[in-house]
């Protein structure tokens, strides 16, 4: 399949790659592009590859072709396998089906192994092959729209040569230099004795350049002053700084590649930001609302605020860091994002940086370490800093148990309080005086679970320094099944239902015929299920998917969707798991004793670190759940309050509040709003947010300079479907051999009838599905994320932090995954 068109090429990102991509980008933003035709990826993975020759020709006429390369890998912003692949120029008609061959052939040669090797690229690309129409250029260059070494922006640094651009692209010749800054030219001319030009016959050759020309600039001022305004406008259409291959014929300007430059350093004059959203894809999946945004941004800044100090950092430090705080999160087309250079410096305000640095990058799974930059410190102040905090630190460990029972006490007081009133009925000025008050006693409460977190990941980060010499995968299994994590008690009491209907003959019968609406309509034929279906939505009605994005609709507001997994567990004949968790974990006691049998004084210390490690882990995940009941309370308020709107003609839906900010809501109600026209400010966020849902997946991690949004978002870490065998991290022993469920909206899904689950990434609410699952693969996560720490309780197999993984599996696949090793076999596609 020959792709001609620029709307085909557009409607094939992933089948032809970034270069044939940004091609047709630039057609259609009426850029002079040679013509040019692309031959899928897909094409040679099935082999149909026939005669293209007079295909191509029937398109762009006669002639002689450029035959160059098109990958999803190539021209990102990190990583651009420049030269790697090979380029063939000026082929001739008959040699066309040939080149592309060869060309495609480049894609598994050593060096290209070689550089996926070095710069820790998992797979091989996936190739497409583009056939432009070749230019006689008279001269060629590159172009910069930023200084590539020091970042500089504002600036277009241009590089030519005499004849086609393959001498100044392969480094062979002396090229002259250009730089362009408003208008301005500074020229920097070299000797140019040779050139390479398209013959007649086909193919280029070096040319000796007439010596009157040699001393010459190879461009004049107007193509220089043309090429920059090209340039510029790539930077803007893009939104990042773009590297340009560019040639004249005549007075002719062809724009030949256009790609971001991924060398390049940070303009020390602008903000350098790096977001990730390795670990609050879990708590944040998809497109979250203006709502949900403008009120956890704020909650992440107080808490964490109250949480440095609590620590030991001085007040006076800490307030003085606001725009520390108050810059943790970011949204990026409607996703919420950690902006690490907030995280890192709120981190580096406690004292051992370089230690606690390491251990959070593990428990938020961040894959690629980010750099800070500290100023120079005086040692003697920084460890009489130390000694200063360790021990109030070390009062806090001592202490934490019992502050975590004290938090619990005045949560549960505090809520209660609220839990009891009907906000659909109370007006919205009253509900917004709840709001301030609960707002204000959860942030002064909130630091003791974020204190557990700290010490969460640093003792799980010394358990496996403790446990590596007994076995690599040690510290997963001595914390499996240990029966103390509220996380499980779902998927446990929904079993406990599904055996009940399985014991009651007339329940069976009407769980499997009626309708969930229709179920829950006769629970009082079923006195005991009945009170077991309440009470599950009494204590979990807010847990579920998405559960921390203040827009779901919650269990407990729609209890059907509850029956409905209920219902396909039971049809499906799901029951208790074969997984023995307790035995994982006595093994692995065993092997931790008999390592440390005579080692008295490193026991000591291994058993203290696996204890807290277990401990702290724990009340993790339980704490999390508070934090749910606690989003669950504040959904109902703003679910009020756009009850009261709806009622009083202020929105046209009570959902249509969640397009708004909080702080929008608020000053609506008080007086100080500086647009009162709510419905059209809706209007407006809806098309955004719709807009933004209908994009592809986003980059984990994004790197911004400057102002944000004038950035380009595009995914330039586009996962490569792997050619081999998977491989991540190991989260919970088990050999599995069976057939996969990719699951891209687990809404949608009620059972998984023993299948493998495949996802990019898990939240609580998914506990419902793994019950029926023989085996947990994600792709994003860390040994902490929630899917890791489920699955370790339950005894189910799991592997997460899996590259490629969505982009190589597809439901059916049967696969055979290792949960110790982190390894997933492909049996069958």
């Amino acid at each position: 399949m020959l792709l001609t068109t620029t709307t085909q090429i557009l409607n094939n990102k992933n089948s032809v790659g970034k270069k044939a991509y940004h091609l047709a980008q630039m057609v259609q933003e009426g850029f002079t592009v040679p013509p040019f035709v692309v031959i899928p990826h897909t094409a040679f993975l099935n082999k149909d590859l026939t005669d293209f020759s007079v295909e191509i020709t029937s398109h762009l006429g006669e002639g002689t072709f450029a035959v160059r390369s098109s990958s999803v890998a190539e021209d990102g912003t990190t990583h651009s396998f420049a030269g790697l692949f090979e380029t063939l120029l000026n082929v001739p008609t008959q040699q066309l089906n040939e080149k592309i061959q060869q060309v495609f052939a480049s894609f598994s040669s050593a060096r290209v192994q070689t550089y996926l090797k070095t710069q820790g690229i998992e797979g091989t690309p996936t190739v497409a092959v583009i056939i432009q129409k070749m230019i006689p250029a008279q001269t060629s260059g590159v172009a910069f729209g930023a200084h590539p070494v020091t970042g500089k922006q504002g600036i277009v640094l241009i590089n030519s040569v005499y004849g086609v651009g393959e001498g100044i692209v392969s480094g062979a010749l002396n090229a002259d230099s250009f730089t362009v800054e408003n208008s301005s030219i500074t020229p920097q001319i070299t000797q140019k004795t040779e050139g390479f030009f398209a013959t007649e016959s086909g193919g280029i050759e070096k040319e000796i350049i007439p010596a009157e020309k040699q001393n010459k600039p190879s461009l004049s001022d107007t193509k220089l002053l043309a090429v920059a305004t090209q340039v510029e406008k790539l930077n803007k259409y893009y939104k990042t700084p773009q590297d340009v291959e560019f040639c004249f014929e005549n007075n002719t300007l062809y724009i030949l590649q256009s790609r971001p430059i991924t060398t390049l350093q940070p303009d020390t004059n602008t903000d350098y930001i790096i977001w990730d959203n390795s670990n609050i894809i879990e708590s944040y999946p998809g497109v979250t609302t203006p709502l949900t945004f403008s009120f956890i941004v704020k909650v992440y800044e107080a808490v964490y605020t109250q949480f440095v100090i609590f620590m030991g950092v001085h007040k006076k430090e800490a307030f003085a860091r606001t725009d520390v705080f108050a810059n943790m999160l970011g949204l990026i087309n409607g996703r919420v994002y950690y902006n690490l250079l907030g995280w890192y410096k709120a981190l580096a305000m406690l004292p051992g940086y370089t230690l606690n640095a390491g251990f959070m990058e593990k428990m938020m799974g961040v894959k690629e370490k980010f750099t800070l930059q500290l100023p120079p410190q005086n040692k003697l102040s920084a460890w009489g800093r130390i000694a200063l905090m360790v021990p109030k630190m070390i009062y806090k460990l001592a202490t934490l148990e019992k502050q975590k029972n004290q938090f619990l006490i005045n949560l549960e007081k505090t809520l209660k309080v609220y839990e009891a009133k009907d906000y659909q009925t109370i007006p919205s000025e009253k509900i917004t005086t709840d709001f301030d008050t609960l707002e204000k006693i959860l942030v002064n409460e909130w630091k003791t679970p974020l204190t557990n977190d700290f010490f969460a990941m640093i003792y799980f980060g010394l358990l496996q320094k403790v446990t590596n010499p007994v076995g690599t995968n040690t510290h997963n299994d001595l914390l499996c099944g240990s029966n103390d994590i509220i996380s499980s008690e779902p998927a446990r009491r929904i079993m406990e239902m599904v055996e009940l209907i399985g014991s009651d003959e007339g329940l069976n019968n009407t769980i499997k015929q009626k309708s969930p609406k229709e179920i829950i309509a006769q629970l009082n034929n079923y006195p005991k299920f009945k009170q077991l279906f309440n009470s599950y939505l009494q204590k979990f009605g807010d847990r579920c998917l998405e559960e921390l994005k203040l827009e779901t609709h919650t269990f407990g507001q729609e209890p059907q969707k509850l029956m409905a997994i209920i219902k396909a567990h039971a049809s499906a004949g799901i029951s208790k798991q074969d997984f023995n968790p307790q035995k994982i974990r006595q093994e692995a006691e065993a092997q931790f004793t008999l390592h440390y049998k005579n080692k008295p004084i490193k026991r000591a210390l291994a058993k203290h670190v696996l204890n807290g490690a277990r401990r702290l882990v724990s009340n993790r995940e339980n704490l999390r759940f508070e934090r749910t009941r606690v989003f669950g309370l504040v959904r109902k308020m703003f679910r009020g309050i756009g009850t009261d709107f709806y009622k009083k003609g202020i929105i046209n839906h009570p959902n249509d509040i969640f397009y708004l900010a909080k702080n929008e809501i608020f000053d609506f109600i008080k007086g100080t709003a500086v647009s009162t026209e709510l419905k059209e400010l809706i209007s407006v966020r809806k098309d955004e947010y719709a807009r933004f849902a209908a994009l592809p997946r986003p980059a984990s991690r994004i790197k911004t300079t400057g102002i944000v949004y004038t950035n380009n978002f595009e995914d330039t870490t586009t996962a490569i479907p792997q050619s081999g065998d998977l491989t991540g991290i190991g989260c919970c022993r088990g050999i599995v051999r069976a057939k996969v469920r990719v699951i891209t909206d687990p809404s949608k899904e009620t059972s998984l009838a023993g299948d493998i689950l495949v996802t990019e990434n898990t939240d609580p609410g998914w506990v419902t599905l793994f019950p029926s699952a023989s085996g947990i693969l994600v792709e994003r996560g860390s040994l902490l994320s929630h899917s890791a720490i489920l699955s370790r309780e339950m005894g189910l197999p799991c592997v997460v932090g899996i590259t490629g993984l969505m982009a190589t599996l597809k439901t059916g696949d049967i696969v055979e995954m290792d949960g110790e090793k982190g390894t997933i076999k492909i049996i069958s596609k």
